[in-house]
């Protein structure tokens, strides 16, 4: 397999992931960032880079799963704005979340500032995460599509794309092979053609049949 499809595959949307295969993957996803979280490995905007680099390795298994499962990977859209949605419409009819955050008096915004965060940024915000959560889960238990799967066959098609692509085409080689021995025969034919032939010969046969005679002079 290429290097560098090996390197980009935990990004690669395409394909399929099966139910156990993206158990596997999230859970080691998720044990590296625990780790990567206790021990401190990363301090500061390296951190942050792990972070968004989780985030988009998570997404690619999302996309993949909702492809065994013969839907589309924009349910991850739909999936996280029907949650942001509900959280917002949720919030409204509870006090401000900021009122519940015990920020210091220089970051509170005005009246305006707190509408808008408290009623709709963060309870969207809120809301993304909880359905993102829910939304594993879900792609953690559900089966896989059981009929003609077309997210199926198109990634079986790209991987033999992909192996006839690195494996050698034997038609070129042989087209190889014969133009060499096309060459080798005609160089043969050339050098063979261009030799010069002893005199009263017809040529190296009748040269190598007559025998030297040897103490008679010709007259």
């Amino acid at each position: 397999m290429n290097p560098a499809a090996i390197l980009l595959y935990p990004f690669d949307w395409r394909g399929v992931l099966s139910r156990a295969a993206y158990r596997r993957n999230l859970s080691i996803l998720v044990l590296v960032g625990v780790l990567v979280d206790r021990l401190d490995l990363l301090p500061g905007a390296a951190s942050c880079g792990w972070t968004i680099l989780a985030a988009a390795i998570g997404l690619s298994f999302d996309a993949r799963r909702y492809h065994d499962m013969g839907r589309s990977a924009a349910w991850i859209v739909w999936a996280n704005a029907i949650a942001a949605a509900l959280a917002i419409a949720a919030f409204q009819f509870i006090p401000n979340i900021l009122d519940l955050i015990p920020l210091p008096e220089d970051w509170r915004p005005d009246a305006a500032g707190e509408a808008v965060l408290g009623r709709f940024a963060l309870p969207a915000l809120v809301g993304a995460i909880v359905g993102n959560v829910a939304q594993s889960l879900w792609l953690a238990t559900a089966p896989s599509f059981a009929g003609d799967n077309p997210y199926a066959h198109a990634a079986a098609q790209r991987a033999t794309d992909e192996d006839r692509g690195e494996a050698p085409d034997e038609a070129a080689l042989q087209a190889m092979i014969d133009r060499h021995i096309a060459k080798r025969e005609v160089k043969t034919r050339f050098t063979g053609a261009s030799a010069p032939q002893p005199q009263g010969a017809s040529g190296p046969a009748a040269f190598q049949a007559r025998p030297r005679q040897f103490g008679r002079r010709s007259r």
